[in-house]
């Protein structure tokens, strides 16, 4: 009694759906950082930005907001102190602040940027979130046709 040919070759394929499914499963975290990452925003927390002649410059640039300016008493936490008034500042991460509330000196900044992986289109992030429904519909497709070819007689 020994095996049968056709029963080795159902055993081949179902070793194969498991194999793609596996490797589907691995890359479809991969894929699905890297969807993060273009999607979402960045933020940086108390940066420390000098202040030379009511200028400066942050470390990253394309920001889209920012949230707080200043060290010790005198930041845009005090009332009078705006950020549109007292801080200015620009996408390409230039800080411009009144020199009346502001001295020459290093100061904790924190703002909201594009980040290096950030896709700045609307409509190509909304496709990049389909990437990953795409992906795990084609691998469920993969391995039912695996499977469904191993059981032929089944179904």
């Amino acid at each position: 009694m020994g095996i049968k040919i056709a029963n080795l070759d159902k055993v081949g394929l179902i070793l194969w759906a498991f194999i793609i499914i596996l490797i589907g499963v691995v890359l479809i975290q991969a894929i699905a950082d890297s969807v993060y990452e273009a999607r979402t925003l960045s933020d940086t927390v108390n940066e420390s930005i000098a202040i030379v002649s009511g200028a400066g410059t942050t470390a990253n640039a394309d920001l889209t907001s920012l949230s707080f300016f200043g060290r010790g008493n005198i930041s845009t936490h005090v009332e009078g102190i705006t950020i549109t008034e007292e801080v200015n500042w620009t996408t390409a991460g230039g800080i411009i602040v009144n020199p009346d509330n502001f001295s020459d000196d290093s100061y904790n900044i924190s703002y909201g940027f594009e980040g290096t992986g950030y896709v700045t289109n609307a409509t190509a992030r909304t496709l990049l979130g389909l990437i990953i429904i795409f992906f795990a519909i084609a691998i469920i497709i993969v391995g039912y046709q695996l499977v469904t070819r191993s059981f032929s007689d089944l179904f």
